[in-house]
């Protein structure tokens, strides 16, 4: 299996546009030339005559191939290794239907899968994640979706809420990706009360579209509810740490820097409220890879939590 294939080839990507400008319309020789130069081709006009790929005529060159159609790359084999381990993962439900998933599983039925769920064992990470087959999670998953794009408002229903009202109103921003849950979950502007929601998928009984569009500006529309203070945290070159601590938090607001000289970097994570206390627990399982520099408050919470694992486990020896 060939992970650098002849079609990423400059001469290969220069010839496709060429063939598909063509398919359009006639080129001058200096725009076929222009192209070449574009990406760096060794091929010269001269070449792609040779080679019965142009035809010139009336001062134009004009496509040599029978077929006029826009020209289109084929897959590699990796790249359809790639696509047939995708659609095994269970998430995929979430994004094609059954039709698409049968056509594009018949059409890949003879590619052996580049990689399977048993080749990789999973760390830093929770046992209970979504169940991404069930069909409402499903329809609820594609009806965020379609509100998102199309700026719905919607109606959301919890499941087995008692301090909450069991339907409410709203705006739904994102829906954002958690690595450590293994689980979606919606951020949403509450209409009524003017504040924001943040619930995991699975804890929406029911998602139901409203007619009505919003127009409210979304820009840094979220960083209005960030806690004024960031949680920064150094993050040492240690057994991995600092691709795993961005990987935990990938989901989150950061800035980062990086600091040759101590082979770390620096972050500061912008949170909501309501994330405080998973970013504190999300912290110290990192353990002696990580530093909490700041707020005050939020080492003080660190500090108090380790201590509270320490007299646990100088209680079981």
């Amino acid at each position: 299996m060939e992970i650098f294939d002849e079609i990423y080839s400059n001469n290969f990507l220069a010839v496709t546009k060429i063939l598909s400008m063509l398919s359009k319309s006639s080129l001058k020789g200096k725009d076929i030339q222009k192209i070449l130069n574009e990406y760096n081709s060794t091929l010269m006009l001269s070449d792609l005559k040779a080679l019965k790929l142009i035809d010139f005529i009336d001062g134009e060159y004009i496509s040599g191939l029978e077929c006029s159609c826009e020209i289109k790359r084929p897959f590699t084999d990796i790249e359809k290794a790639w696509l047939k381990a995708i659609i095994s993962e269970e998430k995929i439900h979430l994004f094609l239907n059954d039709d698409e998933l049968n056509d594009i599983s018949e059409l890949l039925k003879d590619v052996v899968p580049l990689f399977e769920k048993k080749d990789f064992r999973f760390f830093d990470k929770h046992t209970i994640s979504d169940n991404y087959s069930d069909k409402n999670y499903i329809l609820k998953f594609k009806n965020l979706i379609k509100a998102i794009h199309y700026r719905m408002f919607v109606y959301i229903e919890l499941a087995d809420s008692d301090t909450t009202p069991n339907s409410r109103r709203c705006i739904p921003y994102k829906l954002e990706y958690s690595c450590l849950d293994d689980a979606f979950r919606l951020i949403a502007f509450d209409y009524e009360y003017h504040s924001l929601m943040i619930f995991r998928l699975s804890e929406i009984s029911k998602i139901t579209l409203s007619s009505d569009l919003y127009n409210i500006p979304d820009e840094n529309i979220l960083e209005k509810f960030e806690e004024p203070q960031p949680v920064e945290i150094e993050v040492y070159n240690k057994r991995n740490a600092i691709e795993r601590f961005m990987i935990s938090f990938s989901n989150y607001h950061k800035e980062t820097r990086f600091i040759k000289e101590k082979d770390c970097c620096i972050t500061k994570i912008f949170f909501f409220k309501q994330d405080y206390e998973s970013i504190i627990d999300n912290i110290v399982a990192f353990g002696p890879t990580v530093k909490i520099l700041a707020p005050e408050f939020a080492v003080k919470d660190v500090v108090s939590k380790l201590k509270v694992q320490k007299n646990l486990f100088d209680a079981y020896q």
